[in-house]
């Protein structure tokens, strides 16, 4: 069964797997192994069940959310977003003009690397659909989400003036990342 994010079900499964990637980070990822998440399984599932999930669909959605909190513990790029890092935030909100126009936005992860550039990373938990190949979908998520990670960068650098300014989207239920530029 592949759940959207257009779907219900989809976006209360990704504001759970949001949550719990900025839960990890806060706490520090070296204290998350792919074993602790079993201590969530019961939280995800009364998570589902007050946002409105069916009971016989919780299963599914909390599998979903729980294959995707794996993917990115069991990957070395998942660890690297949710890592210690300097000037690092989780679900930052930021609020600019841009364009002549007031632009709010929340973004999921960033920080500043070892290279000194700062990183704007959005999580998706949508995937590739039945007979999309990967590098496709990665293509498609990359230019329908390009005009917002462009508004997060500039209200970043607004904010930040920093020189530098890297956005990509992260996809946990694939381990996929790509750089939007």
């Amino acid at each position: 069964l592949n759940l959207s994010l257009r779907t219900e079900e989809g976006r209360i499964v990704g504001t759970a797997v949001h949550g719990w990637l900025e839960h990890i980070a806060r706490d520090g990822v070296a204290n998350w192994s792919v074993e602790r998440l079993s201590t969530i399984q019961s939280r995800l599932q009364a998570f589902m069940l007050a946002n409105g999930v069916p009971r016989q669909r919780t299963d599914i959605c909390v599998g979903r959310a729980l294959k995707a909190l794996e993917n990115c513990l069991r990957s070395t790029r998942g660890r690297w977003i949710l890592a210690e890092h300097l000037d690092a935030a989780c679900e930052l909100a930021l609020t600019g003009v841009i364009d002549g126009l007031p632009v709010h936005a929340v973004i999921d992860r960033t920080f500043i690397d070892e290279n000194g550039e700062r990183w704007v990373i959005d999580y998706k938990t949508s995937e590739p659909g039945d007979g999309e190949g990967v590098e496709d979908f990665l293509n498609r998520e990359r230019e329908r989400y390009r005009p917002q990670l462009m508004d997060y960068k500039m209200l970043t650098t607004l904010q930040n003036q920093q020189s530098t300014v890297r956005t990509a989207l992260y996809f946990p239920l694939n381990d996929a990342w790509c750089e939007v530029v």
